[in-house]
C-alpha cells in the first residue's frame, strides 16, 4: 500500500514530539538524555508480509479465515474482494518484520547475505543483542496482549486458536522497559527463538505501527521498540467512536508525511493506490 512504508528522522525535537503522544516513559527518557545521547527513529505500518505465519494466509488459495490478524471480518474481506476482483488480498510466506537496508546501516547491524542458488539450509541469524541492548517500552503495549487480540477476533466473528493462549507474555509492569532478545533473519526481524517478541507478534495486526528508537552510544547502545494500534482498533473495541477513528487516521497520515518531507503539506486527494483505503488506512 505504501510505496515506502518506513519513516525515519534523526531530529531530536521531532522524535520527542512524536513519542509524547505514545509513551510517557520513553518521552521522559528522551528528554533526560537529550544533551548526552543521539537518537534516531524508524517506524512503519505493519504489512501482510510482516505478520507472523500463524496469523495470516500464505497461499492465494487459502481462505480469508487464515487472516486472523486483520481488523476485518471474513465476510468483509469476501465483500471487498467481490467489489474489486482485480485487487487480490495479499498472501506472503515471509513472516519477519521487514526494514530497509538503511535501517540496518543506521543501527549498526550487518545484513545477512543471501546465498546464490537453491536455499537448502537456513541462513545463520544475526543476534542484535551482540550489538546493543534491546528493550520493549512497556507503556506502549497496553493493548498488545492475547486478551485484546481475542476480544477483537470475537468482535469480527473470528476464533483465536487455542494454542495461542499458552503464548501469553508476562511483562514486568513495575519497570518502564523489558529487555528482550531479537534476531535478524534473511527477511527481517523476529524469529521463533525470540520467545517474548515471538509471542508479542500474535497481538500485532495489519497496519498497527512498530516504532524503533536507537540510542547511539559507543559504550552502551540501545534499541527501544514501541507499538501502536491502528486507530480502527479503538472504534471496534468501543473505546473511541468512528468519527475519532477517521480523524485520528488522517492525523497520523499527515504526521507521517510531515516527518518524511520535513515540512507541512496538504493531504493528497487519494491516500492509497488501492480500494481498501477506508478499512486499512493506518
Amino acid at each position: 500500500m505504501w510505496a515506502d512504508n518506513t519513516v525515519f528522522t534523526d531530529d531530536q525535537r521531532t522524535i520527542e514530539n512524536f513519542i509524547s503522544y505514545r509513551s510517557d516513559s520513553m518521552h521522559d527518557y528522551l528528554c533526560k538524555n537529550r544533551d548526552s545521547a543521539r537518537f534516531t527513529m524508524w517506524y512503519k505500518s505493519l504489512t501482510h508480509s510482516d505478520l507472523p505465519t500463524r496469523g495470516k494466509r500464505t497461499n492465494s488459495s487459502d481462505g480469508f479465515e487464515k487472516n486472523l490478524l486483520y481488523y476485518m471480518s471474513v465476510e468483509d474481506m469476501i465483500s471487498l474482494q467481490e467489489q474489486y476482483p482485480d485487487r487480490k488480498f495479499e498472501c506472503a510466506k515471509q513472516s519477519n518484520i521487514g526494514m530497509p537496508e538503511n535501517f540496518y546501516n543506521d543501527i549498526g547491524v550487518p545484513r545477512i547475505q543471501r546465498r546464490n542458488g537453491p536455499q537448502k539450509e537456513k541462513h545463520n541469524w544475526i543476534c542484535l543483542n551482540d550489538y546493543m541492548s534491546v528493550y520493549l517500552v512497556n507503556d506502549s503495549l497496553q493493548y498488545f496482549s492475547l486478551l485484546y487480540s481475542e476480544k477483537i477476533m470475537n468482535k469480527l466473528n473470528k476464533k483465536m486458536p487455542q494454542s495461542w493462549k499458552s503464548s501469553m507474555i508476562k511483562l514486568d509492569r513495575n519497570n518502564d522497559f523489558t529487555a528482550i532478545d531479537l534476531h535478524e533473519a534473511i527477511h527481517g526481524l523476529g524469529v521463533e527463538a525470540d520467545s517474548v517478541f515471538h509471542a508479542l507478534r500474535l497481538t500485532m495486526f495489519l497496519n498497527d505501527t512498530i516504532i524503533f528508537i536507537k540510542e547511539h552510544s559507543f559504550k552502551d547502545p540501545k534499541l527501544f521498540i514501541l507499538l501502536e494500534k491502528n486507530a480502527v482498533f479503538y472504534s471496534l473495541m468501543g473505546l473511541k467512536d468512528r468519527r475519532w477513528s477517521d480523524e485520528e487516521r488522517i492525523r497520523r497520515f499527515q504526521e507521517r508525511i510531515t516527518i518524511k518531507e520535513g515540512l507541512s503539506v496538504e493531504l493528497p486527494d487519494k491516500l492509497y493506490d488501492n480500494e481498501w483505503d477506508d478499512t486499512l488506512l493506518p
